[in-house]
This record gives structure tokens, sequence and C-alpha cells, in this order.
């Protein structure tokens, strides 16, 4: 395929399966930055460029780190000028039902 094509359909499957499903999941209407985080972190795909811990040889296991990962490329998307911000920002989002913290 060529990158037109695969961007056309990558955004076609993000709204057309994956945003309808978070609607249902989340109590409040995604805004439109939210949407753009969700669509990028499904166009870098950022976990296939960070290590899994399920991957060590020896030792201690390694925390995972697809998640930091994650968060600094919403750092990027909400355009962050630090990561304490950031932080404080993922400490008073609200939570759902039976989440624990």
């Amino acid at each position: 395929m060529r990158l037109f094509e695969t961007i056309s359909w990558l955004k076609t499957r993000v709204q057309d399966n994956l945003f309808p499903h978070l609607k249902e999941c989340c109590n409040d209407p995604l805004t439109h930055i939210q949407k753009d985080l969700v669509m990028s972190l499904e166009v870098i795909e950022i976990e296939k460029y960070v290590s899994s811990p399920l991957y060590h040889w020896m030792g201690r296991t390694p925390e995972d780190r697809r998640p930091i990962a994650r968060a600094f490329v919403a750092k990027a998307v909400y355009d962050l000028p630090t990561t304490r911000i950031l932080v404080d920002m993922l400490h008073s989002a609200p939570m759902k039902t039976g989440e624990v913290s």
C-alpha cells in the first residue's frame, strides 16, 4: 500500500472501530486533543520500539517502559513544557469506577 492509502485505512479503522468503543467505555465524550492523542498512539505504535519486560535474561525483572513511552507521546501531543505538569495532569484525572490508583 502507498503511504496515503495506509494512512487513510488507519484513520478509517480508528474512527470506525476505536472511537465508538471509547465512546461506550467513557462517561464523557472525548475532546479534540484526546482524539488526537488516540490517533497518534495508534499511528506511532510506540510499543514496537520499546522493549517489553517479558524479554530479559538475568537479574531482576525490569519495569515495563511502554506506559512511560506512551506518556511521553501524550506530553508531546498536549504540548506540555515539563514532565511534572504531565504527572500532575495524570494524578488529577478522574478515575473510572473499579480502577486502582
